[in-house]
């Protein structure tokens, strides 16, 4: 298959190409742009990882699957050159657009506000971090990221269920704000207990640099200090009313954006994780996943123990139900009734373990 091929599978984009939004180069680079205005660049191998690249990034609107996995000799192990991974994640001007022209219109006006209520003696905002942080915990605590996709390194890895040397398709990038609601884990699981050497009191000085550039008028330079600079990376995950967000880089942004209730990061969103062939490793998995199948909540082929997804429009349902229904908790604070009507289940089944189980196995 040659790189560039516009038509695999059942993905067609010569009409994407030719209309201009779609630019592909020889090398894997593709750059695409939606009707925001949002560049998304990135590397794939053929036209089936980039348009379900472009999908997850709303630059294309489909009604059903646009990708699958495949076996190993169907598709590309893509290994992308320098140079496309450089043109891939140049996002300077991205940035300055979306610090610009591109910023939510009741940005400014929210920052005002939350910097004027900020106190000005220290001792009180770190109570109030404390006391914010306290109130995450029990109301939003963090979920663990699942590595679904990805071979296990050992035995102690069940929620590991990928297989060895299954082919890399691609990835996407973008620059976006994000409703800080939406970030869901962090490399410090605990709201505002950053476990750092040496120790940064980065949380609430996050406060205190707000409150000292909504004083001053300096809040353009706030902005630029907080998300222009090393910015925040967030990991992209798919769910069935709306995405939310893994934080690979800027952990004690992020907690600062939730303790101090901001209304928007900005930050270099990554799509990364496609589909790759997986194999249940036990027999539980094997009937939960028929049964999900069954249900229409995934859809999938399987050439002997090795499993070959179409769709899932929650993928972390293909875990093993202890993290399945900590990720549906999750899911459902922030997406309100959404698994409900999806799944057809109730509360009661979709957070407990043991009920996700019984109720998928029935």
């Amino acid at each position: 298959m040659r790189l560039r091929e516009l038509l695999f599978g059942c993905v067609d984009l010569h009409a994407v190409a030719h209309a201009g939004v779609l630019e592909w180069r020889g090398d894997g680079f593709f750059r695409a742009t939606a009707c925001d205005g949002v560049t998304v660049r990135g590397v794939g191998s053929d036209a089936e990882a980039v348009a379900e690249l472009l999908r997850r990034a709303e630059v294309l609107q489909a009604e059903g699957p646009v990708y699958r996995a495949r076996p190993a000799h169907e598709v590309v192990d893509f290994g992308w050159t320098s140079e496309a991974s450089a043109a891939a994640t140049d996002l300077d001007v991205d940035f300055a657009h979306q610090l610009g022209d591109g910023r939510p219109a009741s940005l400014m006006g929210r920052l005002q506000e939350l910097g004027r209520a900020v106190p000005s003696n220290r001792v009180e905002r770190e109570v109030l971090a404390q006391a914010g942080a306290i109130a995450l915990n029990a109301s939003a605590p963090q979920v663990g990221s699942h590595r679904l996709f990805m071979p296990p390194f050992d035995g102690s890895d069940v929620g590991a269920l990928g297989v060895e040397r299954s082919a890399t398709r691609g990835w996407a990038t973008w620059v976006q704000w994000v409703d800080p609601r939406l970030l869901t884990s962090t490399n410090a699981k605990v709201w505002g207990d950053i476990d750092r050497r040496p120790r940064r009191d980065t949380v609430v000085r996050v406060s205190e640099w707000l409150r000292d550039a909504a004083a001053e008028g300096q809040l353009d330079a706030w902005l630029s200090n907080m998300f222009a600079h090393d910015p925040m990376l967030l990991h992209r995950l798919e769910g069935p009313a709306g995405p939310v967000y893994e934080v690979l880089r800027g952990t004690h942004r992020a907690h600062a954006a939730r303790i101090w209730d901001l209304p928007w990061v900005l930050a270099r969103v990554q799509v990364e994780r496609l589909a790759k062939p997986l194999r249940p490793r036990t027999p539980l998995m094997e009937a939960l996943w028929e049964s999900l199948s069954r249900r229409g909540l995934m859809s999938a082929e399987n050439d002997g123990d090795c499993w070959y997804l179409h769709e899932a429009a929650a993928e972390w349902m293909l875990t093993p139900p202890a993290m399945a229904v900590q990720w549906n908790a999750m899911y459902e604070r922030l997406y309100p009734g959404a698994l409900q009507a999806f799944t057809g289940m109730s509360v009661g089944e979709l957070f407990d373990a043991d009920r996700w189980a019984a109720a998928l196995l029935a």
